[in-house]
């Protein structure tokens, strides 16, 4: 799942030598941790902007004896913060979106010729963070955060395969997080964590053609891998004890 650039306070990446409370992971563990509201009321925004003047012609479009492709890229969020109760309740909202629109040229050679041609490759993102944070007490505080994220785009884009053999992939992503942090005494911490995700996955098929493919590379037809959805549901509950007792840590 991705989040919000402005929602992210601080992060890090371990490629190796991680600790068992990060379960099995293989090639690197990477650690995300999002911000709070504070006392203060405070918001920011941004826009990142891309466009086809400060591109070149990619190789295909020089192969093929076309024009610069279209490219045009906003990426673009706000963030809000600040105190419910001061000095207790706090809350944090920030969302992005991405719109990127660039184009793929098929050369389906003298095989297919009514098939080549410039094609749009559409791409949109979405990406929501909701945190709320509450002081009990000095020693008892609560974080409870949401995420969301979907994405939609073009799949199996490629040179030498028609549109047809292209399909539609689009991700949705949830997340819930409960963080209990207390403090049991003299140098005993405990640490409670619930979260839930949800994670949805469709790619669709643009034909029901029988596939073909060809010498050279060159495909026409219902892509192979289309149509398929994978959907996940998960539920984690951890709990962390820490126990400092002179220079001894349980």
């Amino acid at each position: 799942q991705n989040f919000p650039l402005d929602s992210i306070g601080e992060f890090k990446y371990e490629t190796q030598r991680f600790k068992a409370e990060y379960g099995r992971a293989n090639g690197g563990v990477l650690t995300v941790v999002t911000k709070s509201g504070t006392n203060e009321l405070r918001g920011s925004a941004f826009e990142f902007f891309r466009d086809k003047s400060l591109n070149s012609q990619t190789e295909t479009e020089k192969n093929a004896g076309v024009e610069k492709g279209e490219y045009r890229k906003h990426q673009f969020g706000a963030s809000l913060g600040g105190p419910i109760v001061k000095d207790r309740t706090h809350f944090f909202l920030s969302g992005e979106r991405i719109t990127q629109n660039t184009q793929q040229v098929v050369d389906m050679g003298d095989l297919f010729p009514d098939k080549s041609g410039v094609y749009d490759l559409p791409y949109t993102e979405n990406m929501v963070v909701a945190k709320l944070t509450h002081q009990f007490n000095p020693d008892n505080y609560l974080s409870v955060r949401y995420g969301y994220n979907d994405n939609a785009q073009v799949y199996g884009a490629s040179p030498q395969s028609a549109p047809e053999s292209w399909g539609d992939n689009q991700n949705k992503f949830h997340s819930a997080n409960v963080n209990l942090n207390s403090v049991l005494g003299n140098g005993k911490l405990n640490e409670f964590v619930f979260q839930f995700s949800y994670f949805n996955n469709h790619i669709g098929a643009n034909s029901e053609l029988p596939q073909e493919t060809f010498p050279g590379g060159w495909s026409v037809g219902q892509n192979s891998n289309t149509p398929q959805t994978t959907t996940q549901h998960k539920f984690q509950f951890r709990d962390d004890f820490t126990w400092n007792k002179a220079s001894h840590e349980l």
